[in-house]
């Protein structure tokens, strides 16, 4: 799978946006990542999760002729634009 529809996309954000930064650094020392990769591993994922809850934030607007709950960017009318890259696409 290369694409996940962007509503998915903003729900897994909601869900990870709820864990703390302490929760995510026990859950990376008990994979046993030491203190300077799990640093490093909280920094990009608290990003990546801020990416994701700014998807719930823009202004969705349904395209017109599909079901409501297809979204896309305004301006934008491809049905492709629905989804967004996963980290394989980039």
């Amino acid at each position: 799978m290369n694409k996940v529809p962007v509503e998915d996309a903003a729900w897994s954000g909601s869900q990870l946006a709820q864990l703390s930064d302490d929760q995510l650094r026990d859950t990376l020392r008990a994979a046993g990542y030491d203190k300077t990769t799990t640093e490093q591993y909280v920094r990009t994922l608290g990003a990546r999760i801020k990416e994701l809850n700014r998807l719930r934030d823009l202004n969705w607007r349904a395209v017109p002729g599909t079901a409501a709950e297809s979204f896309v960017e305004p301006g934008c009318e491809s049905p492709d634009s629905k989804s967004v890259a996963t980290g394989a696409d980039i």
